[in-house]
């Protein structure tokens, strides 16, 4: 078996690491039908979309669940072999380094993959989209933004994310418009599916803008005051995902300028996590609880890193990032305490250094970080979501 390989064991690594711990601190392993959004994809799976608040959730992962019946934890075990597919067409399809690849799997919010959440048919959707940009083949994207518009409103992303890659690497501005029109179209009518499949249910085509009314979200200038959920810890970790969206804008800018030599697949996954970030930063005023999935648990993430990686950032350079994220954690409120600011500056540091260490040669360094990362993701799944707290 090839090294690289390897990392399609990762998915059950995860699962037995926390098994076990989810035994030591004696909590049952399992996958319940009410937790947070499974509750809501429950819901519309049995019963449509009754509640005025169930249209802010796409169809597209409830009705694939309905159609299968099977319960939660079948249904996560599916959404695993969907991740696991979705990591498989990248790999096969040489679009990003293997190094990345793997980074990505074990960043910590993973665990969205093994759950019933509409995470992993999202990612598969987007796969999809990437190969198309990287074949320049429109029939592929074409068909990856219809199925992702059925998933998340966050497939809104994946049209300009194309344009803006395609014109930075091409510097063809009506050839990438031409495409972006078509690709318009594609998404265009994925909504037009899920407002009426909606609309049947609701008697309101409309229905998913009033549903987002009563999640509190509309389009309002930024507050950079930030907010979320779930306490001092989830804090850190949404900051953190900004914190990323925000070197995915200044490589954008540095791209633009032609001072950056990234792939049209990278700077898709770039340009992906910069406006998912944008997006919530202008329709959440303020509150930024769920970033970190919105941005880790996706297919644009893996690709960032590769961007990242590709830059070759030099080993001087690793401690402004370091030092960066400890000043930009101050900003994250984690002065209140210093075990906040401890905690904040650790949350963030790994995934820096873990980053740093995929840039190396040595296989050390990469086991080091990989099992750090590891022990971090097991806490998550045992600590959240195996105890019921949330996360996102």
């Amino acid at each position: 078996m090839s090294r690289d390989n390897l990392i399609f064991f990762i998915p059950l690594l995860l699962i037995a690491v926390s098994a076990l711990a989810a035994s030591i601190v004696g909590v049952p392993l399992e996958v319940s039908s009410t937790y947070f959004d499974t509750g809501w994809y429950t819901a519309i799976k049995s019963i449509g979309y009754q509640s005025p608040q169930s249209p802010a959730f796409f169809p597209g992962f409830p009705f694939l669940w309905k159609a299968l019946h099977i319960g939660p934890a079948f249904m996560g075990a599916v959404n695993a072999v969907f991740w696991i597919l979705g990591v498989w067409l990248l790999k096969q399809s040489k679009a990003i380094a293997v190094e990345s690849l793997f980074f990505s799997m074990l960043v910590p919010v993973s665990l969205f993959f093994f759950i019933p959440y509409s995470e992993s048919l999202f990612f598969v959707s987007v796969v999809l989209v990437i190969l198309g940009l990287q074949r320049d083949d429109i029939r592929l994207t074409v068909l990856g933004i219809v199925v992702s518009a059925l998933i998340r409103p966050t497939a809104a992303v994946i049209i300009p994310s194309l344009f803006i890659a395609r014109l930075i690497t091409t510097r063809a501005f009506i050839p990438s418009l031409k495409k972006g029109i078509i690709e318009g179209v594609a998404g265009l009518v994925g909504v037009a599916i899920v407002f009426s499949i909606q609309s049947i249910d609701t008697g309101e085509f409309l229905s998913f803008f009033e549903a987002q009314k009563e999640w509190g979200n509309a389009v309002t200038s930024p507050s950079w005051v930030l907010k979320t959920w779930g306490g001092h810890v989830i804090t850190q970790l949404d900051g953190s995902a900004l914190f990323i969206g925000i070197m995915c804008l200044f490589v954008l800018i540095r791209s633009a300028q032609q001072k950056a030599t990234l792939n049209a697949v990278q700077l898709f996954g770039i340009a992906g996590i910069t406006l998912t970030c944008l997006l919530v930063m202008f329709t959440r005023s303020g509150y930024v609880f769920s970033l970190n999935r919105f941005v880790y648990a996706t297919a644009f993430f893996p690709l960032a890193i590769d961007g990242f990686r590709s830059l070759k950032i030099k080993k001087a350079d690793w401690k402004w990032v370091v030092l960066t994220w400890v000043v930009y954690s101050v900003y994250l409120s984690s002065y209140l305490h210093i075990i906040s600011f401890l905690t904040c500056s650790f949350t963030g540091g790994v995934i820096i250094l873990s980053a740093f260490a995929m840039h190396q040669s040595g296989w050390k360094l990469k086991a080091l970080s990989a099992g750090i990362l590891l022990a971090i993701s097991v806490y998550f799944v045992v600590e959240f979501y195996l105890k019921g707290n949330w996360i996102a």
